[in-house]
């Protein structure tokens, strides 16, 4: 079970990634720069892990994150959008929703974990 389901507003439409690296896989993708030193980083699915492992940390939640999908969620532009939730704590801000990179890949985890394909 996840660890924030019982706060979670979207608790009855989402599925549950049962990894961070499969969640990061939906956004990995190219290179960021830290913007205090200029210092290039690949944006890997290690690098994304760590930095998420890092915000549970960092708000006293070490290790306590649930990856999710969300289809046709609240922000979606079109549709059949997938959004992705890294929920860290029980408040409702105390979660990100990173751009999906890769929607199909996405759409493709959502069916496997148990989303409606209606």
């Amino acid at each position: 079970m996840a660890h924030w389901h019982d706060f979670n507003p979207w608790a009855s439409e989402l599925v549950y990634l049962p990894s961070l690296e499969e969640a990061a896989q939906c956004i990995a993708g190219g290179e960021i720069t830290d913007l205090g030193s200029g210092v290039k980083y690949l944006y890997d699915i290690p690098y994304i892990v760590e930095r998420w492992q890092e915000q549970s940390v960092l708000y006293g939640t070490p290790g306590k994150l649930d990856a999710y999908l969300l289809r046709d969620g609240p922000r979606s532009q079109r549709k059949r959008e997938m959004h992705l939730g890294v929920r860290w704590g029980k408040e409702p801000e105390e979660y990100f929703s990173p751009y999906i990179r890769h929607q199909a890949l996405a759409l493709e985890l959502y069916f496997k974990y148990g989303g409606s394909r209606e």
